[in-house]
């Protein structure tokens, strides 16, 4: 009580009162101490004012801006920078950014932006800039919400919830919410500690950001920043079995967000995939990288995420897989070429005879080119297994 402070925010209006909203304070300096940052003469905004498509809407040559650091690290190869007040939010220009080592997620700050005459940027030109004191996070938008926002509320702290289907060997989150993907940067955190929440449902606050037109990069600050909202399983392979032809129906994939598990037998084995066959269906499974493929004509157990192809057949992807003995093939469908076109026998064993046209070697594998019912397929296997054949040779493939 009594001590001289200094408060800085901003001036606004609650039930005919005024008030200081985003307040920061601190003991006061004496009377001699020099600004920390700018001078008098450069304007304190709103960075509402300053942050749009355009750049420096306002068009001044010199201003000043307060808000709350809200992530200030590398993720995938960048480094950002984003700061938020109560009107908005923006990434620092890394071209223009000071040395500051000192700036941390939960700092409040104040920065001196001179644009002047250059070319406008939706970034802040940072001429200078000084740590005020410690803030608090805002309170974040809810996923989608941001999308109204101008550039899709881009640099925004944000709130989303899904689960995590993967970990990249960089450390980068894959996250899948109701109905977008993300790509999420979490500072501080090793690879190995977020492995553990893959397949659980998590609830993260963070900046979000778009490399490019596609891509949602999800900036969080800490692992503080997560929350645990369905832990994953303790023990996937004790999952229960779909049968693969119930991976394709629309109501299963819009439901399922979580690893779903199923058995079959081996039918194709390639570089990072497999094709497994049930007497329901089949299904492509994209292994995540573990382990030791399986062969042909195991039976397998398979736990990964269900998707759909474009042929509109059923995808486990990031999928793990345990052998759980080793079968006969199932008996191959003979197929025509209305068949194959329907989609009806998609990731599915089949055969069918057709005229030979050419082969070409892509990446190390052959591409075969036949002709049937006026119609040129391809078919893909392993280099070394093709024999020589003459074109216009009939041929019956597997």
């Amino acid at each position: 009580m009594g001590s001289r402070v200094e408060v800085v925010g901003y001036v606004v209006e609650e039930g005919g009162r005024l008030a200081i909203s985003d307040a920061s304070a601190r003991e006061a300096p004496p009377e001699t101490d020099q600004p920390a940052v700018a001078g008098p003469s450069a304007p304190l905004v709103e960075l509402a004012r300053i942050r749009s498509a355009a750049g420096n809407a306002a068009l001044y040559d010199s201003f000043k801006v307060r808000g709350i650091v809200t992530f200030a690290g590398e993720a995938a190869g960048r480094r950002y920078v984003a700061i938020q007040d109560h009107s908005g939010a923006a990434f620092i220009s890394a071209d223009r950014m000071p040395p500051v080592p000192q700036i941390h997620a939960g700092q409040f700050i104040e920065i001196h932006s001179s644009p002047g005459w250059q070319t406008p940027t939706p970034n802040l030109i940072v001429e200078s800039m000084a740590v005020i004191g410690a803030g608090l996070f805002p309170v974040p938008l809810r996923h989608p919400s941001e999308y109204v926002l101008p550039r899709r509320g881009e640099a925004t702290w944000i709130e989303v919830e899904g689960s995590v289907r993967s970990v990249t060997a960089n450390g980068l989150m894959r996250l899948k919410d109701s109905r977008d993907f993300f790509t999420v940067s979490v500072s501080g955190a090793s690879r190995e500690n977020l492995r553990r929440y893959v397949d659980g449902t998590l609830r993260l606050r963070g900046v979000i950001a778009y490399p490019s037109e596609q891509e949602r990069l999800l900036l969080v600050p800490s692992i503080d920043q997560i929350e645990v909202v369905d832990p994953p399983p303790a023990e996937p392979f004790a999952l229960p079995v779909h049968r693969i032809g119930e991976l394709i129906p629309n109501q299963l994939r819009n439901r399922a967000t979580h690893r779903i598990r199923a058995r079959g037998t081996v039918t194709f084995v390639d570089r990072g995939f497999i094709y497994l066959q049930d007497e329901s269906g089949g299904a492509r499974v994209e292994l995540d990288g573990a382990g030791v493929p399986p062969k042909i004509g195991e039976s397998v157990d398979a736990v990964g995420f269900p998707d759909t192809a474009e042929d509109h057949s059923a995808i486990l992807t990031h999928a793990m897989v345990r052998t759980v003995a080793a079968v006969a093939p199932p008996a191959p469908v003979t197929v025509t070429a209305d068949d194959i076109l329907s989609g009806r026998f998609g990731a599915r064993l089949v055969r069918l005879k057709a005229i030979f046209s050419r082969v070409r070697a892509i990446d190390g594998d052959s591409t075969v080119e036949l002709q049937l019912d006026q119609r040129i397929f391809r078919a893909s296997l392993p280099m070394e297994t093709l024999p020589s054949i003459p074109a216009g040779s009939v041929v019956e493939v597997t």
